[in-house]
């Protein structure tokens, strides 16, 4: 392609005092022109400037009961902005969700799985354009299950509370209430550590049964920040205050289900929980329980001939730790637990020792 340029030549004219110039005449001959041709190509000549959409990062990634939430720089010059996760650190990229606004600078990614190691981009877009990737940052999931060491939890449980007197449900919620694996005031160094376990408004033993039942509780979990270049800035274990509701209740007839650490209820005929107990373990004899508290699991020092241990019922080979026993509530460990019908509390409780399941999203 040719592009001319029309080049003026303007003569050197010289006016004299009667207005004539060098050339004898007062009209002033037109310019002289001249042509110059520049080759340039049609991409040169038609290219139009395409603007850049500014590029963000991603700030942190913390862990929630499910999934995970990230944060990233908003830009309020953009549209929106677009996510992407893969298991591999420089391939296999997939988008999971479009932020539509500007103003957003969160998500939630609650698919990602305990135990996992993800890869996560952003890229912003304005209008139809889209900026280049962020640097991809790594985040491995921790085990979503809270555990609790019952035999040691127990052990301490039963140097606090067994020569004291109270009704069976209020030693039940002192129990859960024991239930932690950090000390207060002491700093998180993993996920899925608690502390604070409160249970809300006394609940009896018909408040077990029934699953009407709200703990609340603090647990760590794991938070990555990172730099501009989606190298980790800094890890910790920051704790977030959330809850539980039993709102969900598992009928368990067959002694041989339970586990160390469920709350079992005793009901009348009428179906309704007059009591409630904390499930120990099976044992055959009444020396196996004793061996079994002394042991360094447990770390209690027994005789076996202790008032509290209470060999009442028969063959029954299931013990449990009651409170309101005989007529001035006191606290024993007896093997009563298949007095009436027993029923197990589901997971979503019984469990906080090992594998709690949490129904309140992290905020």
């Amino acid at each position: 392609m040719v592009l001319s340029i029309n080049i003026l030549a303007i003569s050197s004219l010289i006016y004299a005092d009667d207005g004539t110039n060098n050339l004898g005449s007062e009209d002033t001959p037109p310019p002289e022109t001249t042509t110059l041709s520049v080759d340039v190509t049609e991409e040169e000549a038609t290219t139009e400037v395409v603007p850049v959409v500014p590029k963000t990062y991603i700030t942190s990634i913390v862990e929630l009961n499910k999934g995970v939430k990230i944060s990233w720089k908003k830009r309020m010059d953009v549209t929106g902005y677009k996510i992407y996760r893969s298991v591999k650190p420089n391939n296999g990229f997939k988008r999971i969700k479009t932020i539509k606004k500007s103003t957003t600078g969160t998500f939630k990614d609650l698919k990602a799985k305990a135990g996992t190691v993800y890869y996560y981009k952003i890229k912003c877009y304005k209008d139809k354009l889209l900026s280049d990737s962020s640097n991809a940052v790594v985040f491995e999931t921790s085990d979503s299950d809270l555990k609790l060491d019952f035999h040691k939890n127990l052990g301490k449980f039963v140097k606090k509370y067994v020569h004291k007197k109270y009704p069976c449900n209020v030693l039940v919620n002192k129990y859960v209430e024991s239930c932690k694996t950090l000390a207060p005031g002491k700093k998180a160094t993993r996920s899925g550590q608690f502390t604070s376990v409160k249970v809300n408004k006394s609940p009896v033993a018909n408040d077990w049964k029934s699953g009407n039942v709200k703990i609340t509780y603090k647990v760590s979990r794991k938070k990555c920040t990172y730099y501009l270049k989606g190298n980790i800035r800094k890890t910790t274990y920051p704790l977030f205050k959330t809850s539980l509701k039993l709102n969900d209740v598992d009928t368990e007839s067959n002694m041989e289900h339970l586990i160390p650490g469920d709350i079992i209820a005793y009901t009348s005929s009428s179906g309704r929980a007059h009591h409630v107990a904390i499930y120990i373990g099976k044992f055959d004899t009444k020396q196996d329980l004793v061996n079994y508290l002394n042991s360094d699991a447990v770390g209690l020092n027994c005789t076996g001939n202790e008032s509290w241990i209470k060999s009442w019922n028969g063959s029954c080979k299931h013990w449990v730790i009651q409170g309101g026993m005989g007529n001035n509530n006191d606290v024993y460990i007896c093997n009563n637990a298949n007095v009436t019908t027993t029923n197990r509390f589901s997971s979503h409780f019984c469990s906080l020792r090992k594998r709690l399941t949490l129904f309140s999203p992290l905020q």
